[in-house]
């Protein structure tokens, strides 16, 4: 059974907690929950992180979520289901110009997820990695 565990951003003060306990008196914190799984360095990930997975001719960012998903795709590469899954955000070729990529979900607990994949920020603190032109 995996370790149930949140973290805080609170957007007033630009700061991200760990809480003992969760105080929802105010509007300006956002829960993030713990997904049970680490990346590569061993870094726990939560709801709300980018991930980055690199690929022979590249790599893609990935922000993790939880919900209902869908992949988007028809017969039998649909992928749906609700629960933990990750967004290709953008991807880099090295055959390719940067570009933001067709967004499409999977679930983190199957491919490819078995890869390595390492946290490199998370959607509150690094809004600049959501952009398409960077390296």
């Amino acid at each position: 059974m995996r370790e149930i565990k949140f973290r805080v951003w609170d957007s007033g003060y630009k700061v991200m907690t760990y809480p003992y306990h969760i105080n929802n008196g105010r509007t300006d914190k956002y829960l993030m929950q713990y997904t049970g799984i680490h990346d590569l360095h061993n870094i726990e990930i939560y709801e709300g992180d980018l991930v980055r997975m690199d690929y022979p001719a590249g790599y893609s960012i990935y922000e993790i979520r939880f919900g209902f998903y869908d992949n988007g795709r028809e017969y039998e590469d649909v992928v749906m289901g609700n629960g933990w899954y990750a967004v290709e955000l953008w991807a880099y070729s090295h055959y390719v110009e940067p570009a933001k990529q067709e967004i499409y979900s999977f679930d983190i607990n199957g491919y490819p997820f078995r890869e390595p994949f390492e946290v490199i920020g998370n959607i509150f603190e690094n809004a600049e990695l959501l952009e398409v032109d960077h390296d």
